[in-house]
């Protein structure tokens, strides 16, 4: 009975000492705009295993983190084959294969991080080395360095790839014509600067959408290509307001191009002629990211937490930020957004790992009586129902709709016709309410295929055809 006494105490103790660890923040942040290297050099510690999120998640959990300092998620990065990649300058590249719940490490002996590009199932790194760039066709478990440091002489902060073409930016204005990036049409193997006719020099962030290649800049506002980066068009907010033209993040929501800067949130509807400051979002807010899932928008800041908008941006609230960690004045720092496959959200907190939260549990996710033909009847939740896909036969993509009419721990999973699991569509609890989720098999080969809704005690399985 001593024993059984004493473990129960231990456990107890354990136990408080975790939920203050969890609660509390050690230190106020420092914007790494003014202090990125020093940032960096004061980061040390080992590397140590990631904590696997609960199978029923209710509010933010936090998925994942390590080292002394705590990882910060510069950015989220999927690859052709599902995967999620997380990026912190120091603590290096992180993996998960089930869209976000668990995260291992596929560093490798980086030394500084300094950006990060996929394309199709192939991932390449920029490290903080004087030019190198490294490449991954195993996503991330051998690197081969496709540039050794020359003829690109500057730290590749930002990268775009497509096949053999990449464009790189160097960070840094003395780059020849005062441009800050390089082309290469042979992966590396040969470089030139792009005829700009502009003065473009510290670019943050790339943002590709439609075949047209974005630029925000440390400054210097925004451009746009449409030719792969060889000619660039100024597209920058006109206003001489400090912080204005630092772009940090850039994302597209219906005929709306969203631009993320060091003063505010700005919108332009007539891809870039013109720009109106968004209403909601103070012209002191500097906004780290954004992620769009349909009509919804989510906008991380520094200091002031997470935004969450419900109709394309028209009107904000924080409701979202409760949860995350602040630190002792309760601010919270999220410079990182990804929406998930599965219908999850992942919030990169600076110095505090990767959270996780079901969009659920934020937006309103039911659906309308649909009224095109070929569309299922879905009746209101008076009880659980899976509705046949639509369309059926589909290709690539079709359409699943069910309802549930109490909250529940929903799974919705499609499975080949030799019964293998191929997909987990929905895996989080849910709200009472008539939900759809997207499949796609364009990785998948043609034939009959099954989709189950396993809801609290209700299973339901029902049988579909893909088509090529």
């Amino acid at each position: 009975m001593k024993k059984l006494t004493s473990f129960v105490l231990v456990a107890g103790i354990m136990a408080m000492t975790l939920a203050l660890t969890t609660a509390c923040v050690k230190y106020t942040p420092v914007d790494p705009e003014a202090s990125r290297l020093e940032a960096a050099n004061q980061m040390v510690g080992t590397v140590q295993a990631g904590v696997a999120s609960a199978q029923t998640e209710i509010g933010w959990v936090q998925v994942f983190n390590t080292g002394s300092s705590g990882f910060s998620t510069q950015d989220f990065i999927k690859t052709g084959n599902g995967n999620i990649f997380a990026w912190d300058m120091v603590y290096g590249i992180f993996r998960s294969s089930d869209n976000g719940a668990m995260w291992t490490n596929a560093r490798n002996g980086f030394t500084t991080i300094s950006c990060f590009a996929a394309d199709g199932e192939n991932i390449f790194v920029g490290e903080d080395s004087w030019g190198k760039i490294f490449k991954s066709t195993d996503y991330g478990e051998n690197w081969t360095a496709i540039t050794d440091g020359s003829p690109v002489t500057l730290p590749a902060i930002g990268l775009v790839v497509s096949g053999t073409h990449m464009l790189v930016s160097s960070g840094n204005s003395s780059a020849p014509n005062g441009v800050g990036f390089y082309l290469s049409d042979d992966e590396g193997q040969t470089w030139n600067s792009p005829d700009s006719g502009n003065t473009i020099k510290t670019v943050k962030r790339f943002f590709q959408n439609n075949g047209k290649i974005y630029v925000g800049t440390a400054g210097d506002g925004i451009y746009v290509s449409a030719d792969g980066g060889k000619k660039w068009k100024d597209i920058s907010i006109k206003s001489d307001r400090l912080g204005i033209n630092t772009v940090n993040c850039l994302a597209v929501q219906g005929n709306q191009l969203f631009a993320g800067t060091q003063a505010g949130l700005f919108v332009s509807t007539d891809d870039g002629v013109s720009w109106t400051a968004v209403p909601g979002i103070s012209w002191d807010t500097s906004v780290r990211a954004l992620a769009v899932s349909g009509k919804n928008i989510f906008l991380g800041t520094w200091g002031k937490g997470l935004f969450l908008s419900t109709d394309s941006g028209t009107t904000w609230s924080k409701n979202a930020t409760t949860g995350l960690p602040t630190d002792e004045y309760g601010s919270a720092f999220i410079i990182s957004l990804f929406v998930t496959d599965d219908g999850y959200l992942l919030a990169g907190a600076f110095h505090n790992g990767i959270w996780r939260r079901a969009l659920s549990e934020m937006i309103e996710t039911s659906v309308e009586e649909p009224d095109q033909p070929g569309q299922p009847e879905v009746s209101s939740p008076t009880a659980f129902q899976l509705a046949q896909n639509f369309p059926n036969p589909f290709n690539p993509t079709t359409t699943i709709v069910y309802s549930i009419p109490k909250s529940s721990s929903v799974r919705l999973s499609v499975f080949d016709a030799s019964g293998r699991e191929v997909a987990v569509l929905v895996n989080a609890r849910q709200n009472a309410g008539e939900y759809r989720a997207t499949f796609n098999g364009a990785n998948l080969p043609a034939g009959v295929y099954f989709y189950r809704l396993q809801a609290d005690n209700f299973i339901q399985t029902k049988k579909m055809s893909y088509l090529k």
